[in-house]
């Protein structure tokens, strides 16, 4: 804990080699650690991350080594779960943003996403946003990527009941559960449209 009782933590951002697809492995190229201490820190690491098939994982890399071979689905190899400081969410499948919010202004619709599916505490945090791939492809659904700092290192485990619990509230699946595991992918170049 630094002085000013924040937390530094650390992006690990590589690239996906070859990308994800049947068999179910993937090869990762030279992950870098990025260190951040503020919302700041993050926006800067992950724009410096402009790289065709940039990713970011919450895990930490076991061995040291150009190429990590990666199981798609439940065991990443070489990949170890450490809790961490931030947290990234998909945001998907949900009601269509309300006409009074301009659909292109990013910073808009996710705080509308943070303000009506995200608990309280979440209403006034900093934060980032990008759209992902599919956002507007289906009139005004939003399909989007949020990233926090969290107050403390935060275990995987928690964060998969934080979003089972966010999603009941919303009596849908507005988040992905499956990012909360050490090897998981979160590509983080934004789309081009």
């Amino acid at each position: 804990t630094q002085a000013d009782g924040t937390y530094p933590t650390n992006l690990l951002i590589g690239r996906a080699i070859t990308p994800c697809s049947f068999p179910n492995i993937s090869d990762w190229g030279h992950f870098q650690s990025a260190p951040i201490t503020s919302i700041e820190d993050f926006h800067a690491a992950l724009d410096a991350a402009t790289v065709r098939n940039a990713i970011l994982i919450r895990g930490e890399v076991a061995v040291d080594q150009p190429i990590i071979k990666r199981r798609y689905a439940s065991e990443p190899r070489h990949i170890r779960d450490v809790d961490r400081e931030w947290l990234a969410l998909d945001f998907e499948k949900a009601p269509p943003v309300p006409e009074s919010i301009n659909f292109f202004d990013l910073e808009a619709v996710g705080r509308h996403v943070v303000t009506a599916y995200l608990p309280p505490e979440y209403h006034t945090a900093d934060f980032i946003v990008e759209a992902t791939a599919s956002h507007g492809l289906k009139g005004r659904e939003a399909r989007l990527r949020l990233f926090f700092l969290l107050a403390r290192p935060v275990p995987n485990h928690e964060l998969k009941a934080f979003i089972a619990g966010c999603n009941r509230a919303a009596g849908a699946v507005v988040f992905d559960a499956s990012l909360y595991d050490a090897g998981h992918i979160h590509y983080i170049v934004p789309p081009t449209f």
